[in-house]
């Protein structure tokens, strides 16, 4: 559920400290051999592996992980295979290689070699975000030059003015719970403003925004943030990177609002503290729970209420758990939580208003009720 941008571990070694991409450095020769081993090339060699390990170096998977950041994730561009003239054009623009909210559960990284040059050709999220990574030898590594967007609009390059920034499309795009051509029939819809989160983990917040300003009352993220009373005291871990104890989601926003779910600096709110804020902000008559029934949530949408709803982060399906909390409360979590606000329903579907992108699609029930199931079926509905 987090923004552009997200933070990782700090200090983390991006494949080995002071190392070239692997495959594209000389091997080192040893003194005795000196006289008679091949002089070590001065120049990379631009090859399909080459290509290869150079685009999955541009998006690294997570240390412990299974999941891939943007490598410039933290900020730090220094630690990304990039040339010079990329490094500055990234800073200028203050971009990095993705406009990546959350990891990509997977990464798929082919090459093609052309008048030497190559192309990392780096897909993620299944497929749904592509870029293209114009790779070039530089003394003895292969660094990207230059990056294109080819999944989700008009091919651009980086350097194009304005930058045209990757933008993940909508997870359901090209899937089997999508209507093709718009809605299905027979639709219930309600008009609510399709809003984007501006920190990195505050979905909850911009969800809220959303349902609230379909009701006529406006509030800035920051002003309805302000009164979450974050706890941010860092969670205790197992060896394995689970969480054992960490603050309560149903009483105040756990973690760093800036933080990231993958390394528990940040998480996120329950249904309590929003539906406490909706209902001093203007929609008194608002209703909330856990373990409401998905027929409720419908009946609610045909009647034209919005609802705030809990499930992951582009619909993934990843390891859920529990952790106790500082009060001795059982948890139920997942590391890709999220909340969004629906604004319509069909016979099969409900659409979406999704703040992680600031986008509005539909998907399918199914899709949304083993989701939603992960976070014990908690809703609010701004009646």
């Amino acid at each position: 559920m987090t923004k552009r941008g997200p933070v990782l571990l700090a200090g983390v070694v991006f494949l080995l400290a002071g190392c070239a991409v692997p495959g594209t450095d000389p091997q080192p020769t040893s003194p005795a051999l000196a006289s008679s081993a091949t002089p070590a090339p001065t120049t990379a060699v631009v090859d399909t592996a080459g290509v290869i390990a150079t685009g999955m170096a541009a998006f690294p998977m997570v240390p412990g992980g299974t999941s891939f950041y943007d490598c410039g994730y933290d900020g730090n561009l220094a630690k990304c295979p990039i040339t010079d003239r990329l490094l500055a054009r990234l800073v200028s623009a203050q971009i990095t290689l993705c406009s990546c909210n959350q990891p990509s559960p997977d990464r798929v990284v082919t090459a093609e070699v052309k008048g030497g040059r190559g192309i990392a050709h780096v897909q993620l999220y299944g497929g749904l975000l592509k870029l293209d990574l114009v790779v070039l030898p530089v003394a003895t590594r292969l660094l990207v030059d230059d990056e294109m967007l080819t999944g989700g609009g008009p091919e651009a390059s980086i350097y194009a003015s304005p930058v045209q920034k990757p933008e993940p499309t909508t997870p359901d795009e090209g899937g089997t719970d999508v209507k093709p051509g718009g809605p299905p029939p027979q639709v219930y819809t309600t008009l609510v403003p399709v809003l984007a989160q501006l920190m990195n983990l505050d979905c909850e917040t911009a969800a809220l925004q959303m349902a609230l300003s379909a009701a006529g009352h406006e509030y800035t993220q920051a002003a309805l943030f302000a009164l979450e009373n974050p706890d941010t005291r860092p969670a205790v871990l197992a060896a394995d990177g689970s969480i054992l104890q960490w603050g309560d989601p149903y009483t105040n926003f756990v973690g760093l609002v800036d933080g990231l779910e993958s390394n528990a600096t940040g998480y996120g709110v329950y249904y309590p503290v929003i539906l406490a804020i909706a209902r001093s902000h203007g929609v008194p008559g608002a209703i909330g729970g856990d373990g409401l029934s998905a027929r409720a949530i419908y009946a609610a949408l045909q009647a034209g209420y919005p609802v705030q709803v809990w499930v992951e982060t582009n619909w993934v399906r990843p390891r859920v758990g529990t952790w106790t909390a500082w009060d001795g409360r059982s948890i139920p979590y997942s590391l890709h939580e999220h909340s969004v606000t629906l604004s319509g329903e069909s016979a099969d579907s409900v659409r979406v208003n999704d703040p992680l992108h600031g986008t509005q699609y539909w998907i399918s029930k199914a899709t949304f009720e083993v989701s939603w199931r992960d976070f014990g079926n908690q809703a609010i509905i701004f009646k």
